[in-house]
């Protein structure tokens, strides 16, 4: 029944779209169709090759995956015996650190303490060696 009022609607406003009037070869087209505009691009401050290359390889693949990451990060945990029964991962981010080619991951995970009454932040670092330590 859903699908033959779909198609019944459909052909209702499709019917509506192609009975609307157009103009005929002689009629003259509305005036807002008539402007022309200048469409050449302007940039005021273009980016140039010297610009790029001074980024460096940042778009590379980081060396250890957010999966891979993540799992260092949770051995980590375990190693360290952190209680995470009441923890949500909130966030899983790359971040550049001071040189742009030693990226580092990031997890974030929200704990709820004293029945849910405190929460609580535990973030996690792993570098690109696969090192993971607390940020605090």
């Amino acid at each position: 029944m859903r699908l033959w009022m779909t198609l019944v609607l459909g052909l209702v406003l499709l019917g509506s779209a192609y009975s609307q009037q157009k103009p005929e070869s002689g009629q003259q087209k509305p005036e807002a169709t008539q402007q022309t505009w200048d469409l050449e691009p302007t940039l005021t401050n273009p980016i140039t090759r010297a610009d790029v290359l001074r980024l460096g390889q940042l778009h590379n693949k980081p060396e250890v995956s957010l999966q891979g990451g993540l799992r260092m990060a949770e051995k980590f945990i375990r190693k360290e015996k952190i209680n995470m029964t009441s923890c949500n991962l909130m966030e899983g981010k790359l971040l550049f650190g001071t040189p742009p080619e030693k990226p580092n991951w990031r997890f974030w995970w929200a704990c709820s303490r004293d029945a849910g009454q405190t929460l609580v932040y535990l973030k996690i670092g792993v570098s690109m060696q696969g090192v993971a330590r607390r940020i605090d």
